[in-house]
């Protein structure tokens, strides 16, 4: 079974996983709380993830991920959103 973010410390996830994910969400309220819009928050996001999944995947492993991501969306399932 895929962990999910309340169980940080599953070996599914990078090492302070948790805390990690705590700073984005307190970054993405203080945006949401300047009435930044979504799509800059989300603009923002892409542009610093892209350069270090690349970075941390290889250009292969970044292609696949994304390539993946891709398929799941064009299928047209709900995804699974982590709680929060």
């Amino acid at each position: 079974m895929a962990p999910n973010d309340d169980d940080a410390d599953h070996p599914a996830f990078p090492p302070r996983y948790g805390e990690a994910l705590e700073t984005v969400r307190a970054a993405i309220a203080r945006c949401e709380a300047k009435q930044i819009a979504a799509g800059s928050i989300v603009a923002a996001l892409v542009t610093e993830m892209m350069p270090r999944l690349v970075s941390t995947y290889g250009p292969a492993g970044a292609a696949s991920a994304l390539g993946d991501l891709a398929g799941f969306i064009a299928s047209g399932r709900e995804p699974a959103r982590l709680p929060h």
